[in-house]
């Protein structure tokens, strides 16, 4: 689920509704209700990956998320194990089409 959401906020810093709205879109996430991923960020915050700011002005505050040098760094080293997912996912799949 970290990596769904990191990869999320390379695209730029974010508060948690948009990133829920931006997550629940994808059925990869699997539907993991607001206070999970609430509950996520902290702890990607206590581990460095994200920091946060609340933003004032043009409606009620918000906390806005950012990825940290850490958490692109945190990403960089799951590229590996991605692509071997990927891979083996593409081999599944492969022997579906041909059932």
């Amino acid at each position: 689920m970290a990596v769904w959401v990191l990869g999320h906020l390379l695209e730029g810093p974010l508060h948690g509704y948009e990133l829920l709205q931006r997550l629940e879109g994808d059925p990869l996430w699997g539907g993991m209700n607001p206070g999970g991923l609430y509950r996520l960020l902290r702890e990607l915050e206590a581990s460095g990956f994200v920091v946060s700011r609340w933003s004032v002005g043009g409606g009620p505050p918000k906390r806005v998320y950012r990825i940290t040098e850490a958490g692109k760094a945190w990403l960089r080293s799951m590229k590996e194990p991605l692509v071997r997912h990927k891979m083996l996912v593409d081999e599944i799949l492969k022997k579906i089409e041909e059932v």
